[in-house]
C-alpha cells in the first residue's frame, strides 16, 4: 500500500511539473503552488512510511531540477528560490512525516504492545479457558467414574443383598469374639430368627448344650489358625424350640491392613441328611441283625434237624425200655423184690422221656394237640402257679382286652412260660420282680421280613424281669441247645432252647433284650387265629380193656414188641408189622377183620404217610 502512494504522488508531481515546462510564464507560476501541495499531501496526509514519502520528495525535487535546467533561459535567482523553497519544504515535510511516523510509531507500538498484552491476556484466557475446560472434562471424567463405581457398589451391594436374600445356606459375619455383625435373612426361615434377635449375639447362644464344649474348642482353633479350615456340625436351637443340624464353614475376615476383624459363617441346613444317615446306619443295623438272625435260624435248624434225630432214636429206646418194664410190673407179683426195681427203672425211663420230649419240642417236632385258645388265659394260669412257689417275687400283670386267639399246643405253651418264669426267678436270687404284657400288632411287610415270618395279625407277649441282666456274649448263644451257664448237673441247657423251638414251631418268633445289671425282656410273638376259643371240658383219664383186631406198623422191632404186648394185655388181638410193604400186604389179606391201624410215621421205603 505505501509503494503505490509514493507512486502516486511522484505522478502526480511530474504531471505538475510537466505543465510548469510547458506552459509560459507567468502561466505556470501558479502551479509551483500544486507541487508545493503535493509534497504537503504527501508527506502529511497520505500517512505514507517516511521512507517512501522521503523517496517520493526526493524524486519531485530531481524531476523539478532536471525540468528547470532544461526551461532556457531560467534566471538563477528563481532556480535558487524555487530550489529553497523545494528542499526546505521537502525537509520540512520530511521532518514533519518522521515526526508522525515517530510519533505514530509510538502509538502503533503502545497499540502493538496493547494488543500483544490483549492477545496474551486472550492466550491466558483461552489456555485458562482451556484447563478449566480440561479440568471440567477431568472432573466430569471423574465424576462418571464415581457414578459408574457409585452405581457398581450399588449393583455389587444389590448384587450381595439378593445372594444373601435368596440363597439357601445361612451367612453371617462375626468379630473376633463370634458376636454377629450381620445376619442373612435365611437365618429366619431356617431357624425362624430374623437378623435383629441374632445380632450382637454368638452362636454358642443357640448351640445344642452337648456340642458346646466341643465347638468352642474348634472356634478357639481356628481362629488361632486364622480360620483356615474351621468346619464342624452342629445343633442349633429353633426358635419354636426344636434343634437343626446345620454343617458351619468359618474364613477370616482382615482389613485393609491386613489385621484380622472377624470372619465370615456360612451355615447349611443338614437335618435331612443327618437323618438319612441315621436312617443308613439303622438300615445297616438292621441289615445286620437280620443277617445274624437269618444265620441263627440256618444254625438252629441244623442244630434242629440234628436234635431231632437223635430224639427219635433215643426215644424209641426209651419206648422199649418203659415198655418192657410196665409189662414185666404187670405179670408179677406185687410182692416180688423185682418190683421195686423194675418201678425204678420205669421212672428213670420217664425221666429220660421228659429230656427226649425238649429235645423233640426244640427240633419243632411236636405241637401234639393244637387248637384255639386264649393266651392270657394260660399265661394267667402259668404265672398263678409259678408264683405260689415263689412268694418273693412280684408278678405285674397287663393284659389286652380283647386279645386275639391263636392256635397253640397248650401244654408246649405252659412249659414255655414256666421256663421263662423259672429263668426269671433264677436270674433274681433275692426277690424281685416280673412284668408280664399282652398286646395285640400287625406286622406289615417289612417288619415280617426282618422277623421271617408272614404278615399279618400277631400277639405280641412280653415278659421282663428285674434281675442281673444277660452279657452280650453269653445273649447270642441263650437259645442254643445244651448251652447253659449253671454249674455241672444243675441243668441241660435245654429249657431255653425247647422255648425257641416250641415258638418257631408255632410259626412264632421270639426275641430276647438285655443288659447286664438291667434286667431281661423275653418278646414272643404269635401268629393270630380267624377260630373262634371254645372251651371244653376235661375228662378224667381212664385204662380200659376192651375188644377188636389191630394191625400195628412200627420199624422199630423193641418198640414194636413192646406196644404189641401192651395191647394184648388191654384184650386186642394184635397183628405186628415191620414195614410199609408188609403193612399193605397184611391188610389186604386181613382187611375185613382189622379194626384199627397204628401207624409208625417215619420209616424206610414206604413211610406211614
Amino acid at each position: 500500500m505505501h509503494p503505490l502512494l509514493a507512486g502516486v504522488c511522484i505522478l502526480a508531481g511530474g504531471g505538475i511539473i510537466c505543465l510548469i515546462v510547458i506552459a509560459p510564464p507567468p502561466v505556470n507560476y501558479s502551479y509551483y503552488a500544486g507541487l508545493l501541495l503535493i509534497f504537503i499531501w504527501g508527506y502529511t496526509f497520505s500517512r505514507i512510511l517516511f521512507i517512501w514519502a522521503t523517496l517520493a520528495g526526493w524524486v519531485q525535487v530531481v524531476l523539478y531540477e532536471i525540468a528547470a535546467i532544461w526551461i532556457s533561459p531560467t534566471p538563477f535567482a528563481i532556480l535558487v528560490n524555487n530550489n529553497f523553497f523545494f528542499i526546505s519544504i521537502n525537509f520540512i515535510g520530511m521532518l514533519a512525516c518522521y515526526f508522525m511516523e515517530l510519533y505514530s510509531r509510538r502509538d502503533f507500538f503502545r497499540r502493538r504492545q496493547l494488543e500483544l498484552e490483549r492477545e496474551k491476556v486472550t492466550r491466558v484466557n483461552q489456555e485458562l479457558e482451556e484447563r478449566v475446560e480440561k479440568r471440567t472434562a477431568d472432573y466430569q471424567i471423574i465424576n462418571r467414574a464415581l457414578e459408574q463405581e457409585m452405581q457398581s457398589h450399588k449393583q455389587s451391594e444389590e448384587k450381595f443383598r439378593l445372594i444373601t436374600e435368596n440363597m439357601f445356606d445361612c451367612i453371617s459375619l462375626v468379630d473376633t469374639s463370634g458376636a454377629c455383625q450381620y445376619v442373612s435373612p435365611s437365618y429366619k426361615e431356617i431357624l425362624g430368627y430374623t437378623p435383629e434377635d441374632m445380632i450382637g449375639l454368638t452362636g454358642f447362644d443357640f448351640a445344642h448344650q452337648d456340642d458346646l464344649e466341643r465347638i468352642t474348642r474348634i472356634y478357639l482353633e481356628g481362629l488361632e489358625q486364622h480360620w483356615r479350615e474351621a468346619s464342624f456340625e452342629t445343633r442349633i436351637r429353633h426358635k419354636n424350640g426344636h434343634y437343626v443340624s446345620m454343617e458351619i464353614r468359618v474364613r477370616e475376615v482382615k482389613d485393609p491392613q491386613g489385621n484380622q476383624i472377624g470372619g465370615i459363617l456360612a451355615a447349611r441346613d443338614i437335618t435331612k441328611r443327618v437323618q438319612l444317615e441315621q436312617e443308613y446306619k439303622q438300615a445297616e443295623e438292621e441289615k445286620r441283625r437280620l443277617e445274624e438272625r437269618l444265620q441263627h435260624a440256618d444254625k438252629m435248624e441244623s442244630i434242629g434237624t440234628l436234635a431231632g434225630g437223635i430224639a427219635h432214636d433215643f426215644n424209641n429206646l426209651l419206648m422199649g425200655i418203659q415198655g418192657f418194664a410196665s409189662l414185666t410190673l404187670l405179670t408179677l407179683d406185687p410182692e416180688d423184690p423185682n418190683c421195686e426195681n423194675l418201678k425204678m427203672i420205669e421212672e428213670q425211663a420217664q425221666s429220660g422221656a421228659e429230656l427226649t420230649k425238649q429235645l423233640l419240642g426244640f427240633a419243632r417236632g411236636g405241637r401234639y394237640e393244637v387248637k384255639p385258645a386264649d393266651m392270657n388265659e394260660i399265661i394267667e394260669k402259668s404265672s398263678s402257679m409259678f408264683g405260689r412257689t415263689k412268694k418273693e417275687i412280684t408278678i405285674h400283670k397287663k393284659y389286652e382286652k380283647d386279645i386275639y386267639p391263636v392256635e397253640v399246643d397248650l401244654g408246649q405253651m405252659e412249659q414255655v412260660f414256666m421256663n421263662l418264669f423259672v429263668n426269671a426267678g433264677q436270674a433274681m436270687p433275692g426277690g424281685g420282680n416280673i412284668y408280664l404284657e399282652t398286646e395285640n400288632v400287625f406286622w406289615d411287610d417289612q417288619h415280617a421280613l426282618t422277623y421271617g415270618v408272614k404278615p399279618g395279625r400277631y400277639i405280641k407277649i412280653s415278659v421282663t424281669d428285674t434281675g442281673t441282666g444277660i452279657d452280650e456274649k453269653i445273649k447270642v448263644r441263650i437259645f442254643d441247645p445244651f448251652f447253659t451257664t449253671k454249674k455241672m448237673g444243675r441243668g441241660t441247657g435245654l429249657g431255653l432252647a425247647m422255648v425257641y423251638g416250641i415258638i418257631k414251631g408255632h410259626k412264632g418268633m421270639i426275641d430276647v433284650s438285655s443288659e447286664p445289671g438291667n434286667g431281661t425282656t423275653f418278646t414272643i410273638y404269635l401268629p393270630a387265629s380267624e377260630t373262634e376259643v371254645v372251651k371244653e371240658k376235661a375228662e378224667p383219664a381212664t385204662i380200659a380193656s376192651g375188644k377188636g383186631t389191630i394191625m400195628l406198623v412200627d420199624d422199630e422191632k423193641m418198640v414194636l414188641r413192646a406196644n404189641k404186648g401192651m395191647l394184648e394185655f388191654l384184650g386186642y388181638t394184635v397183628y405186628a408189622v415191620g414195614s410199609g410193604q408188609e403193612a399193605i400186604a397184611v391188610y389186604m389179606e386181613k382187611r375185613n377183620t382189622i379194626d384199627l391201624v397204628i401207624l409208625d410215621m417215619i420209616m424206610p421205603g414206604l413211610s406211614g404217610g
